[in-house]
């Protein structure tokens, strides 16, 4: 799978709303820490793979380290299928990964690293990376890169009307691509828990290759609902609360 679980700078591209430089970018403010769960449904061709499975993302930052954290995970039966994981550090500008790891459905795990010379610590580095990269400023990870559009919304939630776009170099496993986020509407309501759940729909559209997000004012702006499409695989995931 090519892209993170539950699973969004830096040189952000704001078309219908503001444009920035390479030395600007919008403010953040990054969401509160917590471990997020969800109930999952995936098939794959048509035919249910997942039929009943749990999720969750465990998103981390810490302030004096000024370093963040973030794991995700889909389990079966008791057994995690997909995982991904992303790490590194915060600036004025948001997150900056410098290692990002997935274990993609039926695959084998891989582990990116993001080479940038500024990084504060070689703690900070992937442990066995299996792809090299070369960091620019605002590059994000397929997983980072969620949080990172959250911290970017929960700054200044007024300028993501109906139609803002932004794009976004983003890192996968071997290589890093433009990502571009469209704001499809901004009081889309969704069913969780059996309630009426006003949120920001955002959708990421590649062709085979696809992410819709469903970020929730209410609940600190997590995404409480997330839906994957990656060619013949399709991942749907429900917020079910936060654990401890």
């Amino acid at each position: 799978m090519k892209f993170p679980i539950l699973t969004l700078l830096l040189l952000v591209n704001l078309s219908a709303t503001a444009a920035t430089s390479s030395n600007q970018h919008p403010p953040v403010d990054l969401a509160p820490n917590a471990r997020l769960q969800y109930s999952v449904k995936a098939d794959y061709s048509g035919f249910p793979v997942v039929p009943s499975g749990t999720a969750e993302i465990h998103w981390t930052d810490d302030p004096q380290k000024q370093t963040y954290t973030i794991n995700s995970s889909i389990s079966n039966l008791g057994a995690v299928i997909i995982s991904s994981n992303s790490h590194g550090w915060i600036n004025s500008a948001g997150l900056v990964p410098t290692c990002y790891g997935e274990k993609p459905f039926g695959k084998s795990a891989t582990q990116t690293a993001l080479s940038n010379p500024t990084k504060p610590s070689a703690t900070l580095d992937c442990d066995k990376p299996t792809a090299t990269l070369p960091y620019q400023e605002g590059d994000q990870d397929r997983l980072s890169v969620i949080w990172q559009l959250i911290a970017i919304v929960r700054a200044n939630p007024a300028k993501f009307a109906k139609g803002t776009e932004w794009t976004v170099p983003v890192a996968s496993a071997s290589k890093k691509d433009p990502w571009t986020f469209k704001v499809e509407a901004t009081d889309a309501p969704i069913k969780i828990n059996g309630k009426d759940e006003i949120t920001i729909h955002i959708t990421r559209d590649s062709g085979n290759n696809r992410l819709s997000l469903w970020l929730a004012p209410r609940v600190s702006y997590y995404p409480v609902r997330l839906n994957f499409v990656d060619d013949k695989l399709t991942i749907d995931q429900v917020f079910t609360g936060i654990g401890k």
